[in-house]
């Protein structure tokens, strides 16, 4: 069987493929006690941040999501200066597809 990695940015309606990842990759996610659902808390911690935007690219095996990762953007001022920056959170490949590049 021949694999097709592709790489893309984060579209609408790959939240359920990330969610699960992201679940299968760190033993639960999200580790939290929450009011609402894994799919509702993605959504609210990445897409609908305070920014407005979203820095999330996929790594798909065909329409599987393998891999994922996270930028939160965020305005640090810094003296008279403000300075879009970003933090990483919530890396993940699966673990079928690890060390193989």
């Amino acid at each position: 069987m021949t694999s097709e990695y592709s790489i893309r940015p984060y579209d609408p309606g790959d939240e359920e493929g990330i969610v699960e990842l992201l679940q299968h990759v760190f033993n639960g996610w999200p580790r939290h006690d929450l009011d609402c659902g894994s799919i509702e808390h993605w959504e609210w911690k990445y897409r609908d941040n305070p920014m407005g935007s979203i820095i999330a690219p996929v790594a798909l095996d065909h329409d599987r999501v393998i891999g994922c990762a996270h930028c939160i953007l965020q305005r640090v001022k810094i003296g008279n200066k403000v300075f879009l920056s970003g933090n990483e959170a919530d890396v993940a490949v699966h673990s079928d597809y690890r060390r193989m590049g």
